[in-house]
């Protein structure tokens, strides 16, 4: 079993209603085993569209670091905000790539990530 599967996955939102500044963002822990919470993370922002979020180069680093999960909250219980008021850019859509995990284990996973603009 790799130390390193989940890691360096992630997802990207496009939002509905247009561009926002993302100032936070909070984790909630899943309901399985705590070794396999997210430790630290990146958060990215694009104005591109189409097949452009696909590639590398449209995504634009925003924040590296602590995902809020350092402490472990309990099984379903949300982590700590991770706050990052100094972004001033509106983006379209936002990219998370999870890039450590708490332990040992076959996967990485979590039950819930909330994006805030304010």
């Amino acid at each position: 079993m790799s130390c390193e599967c989940g890691t360096n996955t992630g997802f990207h939102v496009t939002l509905f209603n247009g561009a926002v500044s993302i100032k936070s963002l909070r984790f909630c822990a899943a309901n399985d085993y705590s070794t396999r919470d997210p430790i630290t993370m990146t958060l990215e922002g694009s104005n591109q569209t189409g097949s452009a979020l696909f590639h590398g180069s449209s995504w634009t680093l925003i924040y590296n670091g602590s995902c809020g999960l350092d402490t472990d909250p309990g099984r379903s219980q949300y982590g700590q905000f991770v706050r990052f008021s100094y972004n001033t850019i509106s983006y379209t859509s936002y990219r998370i790539l999870l890039t450590s995990k708490r332990g040992v284990d076959c996967c990485l996973q979590y039950g819930e990530v909330t994006l805030f603009a304010s």
